[in-house]
């Protein structure tokens, strides 16, 4: 998350994902703490861009398993989701 309460992921050009916020923005995210209860639900507009500063910045050894050219793969994109309501 950053300063302005933007959450960033990284995702493939060609994933599910990326072609439903191409079709559709909107979009909702749920965070649960257990399988009991504290769960945190929030309305958000995403976008998706190819910020090369932006995915060095959320690069580490993990995505390497989908971008096995590293934080160069040509596949790679940044989705920024924007909270625009929420719900805890």
């Amino acid at each position: 998350m950053d300063d302005a309460g933007n959450l960033w992921f990284l995702s493939a050009d060609d994933s599910h994902k990326n072609a439903e916020i191409d079709a559709d923005r909107n979009v909702a995210l749920t965070f649960q703490t257990d399988k009991h209860s504290g769960f945190v639900r929030m309305d958000d507009r995403a976008s998706i861009s190819r910020d090369a500063s932006r995915i060095k910045d959320l690069w580490n050894p993990l995505p390497r398993t989908w971008f096995t050219e590293g934080e160069n793969d040509p596949r790679i994109t940044v989705v920024q989701v924007a909270p625009v309501s929420g719900y805890y």
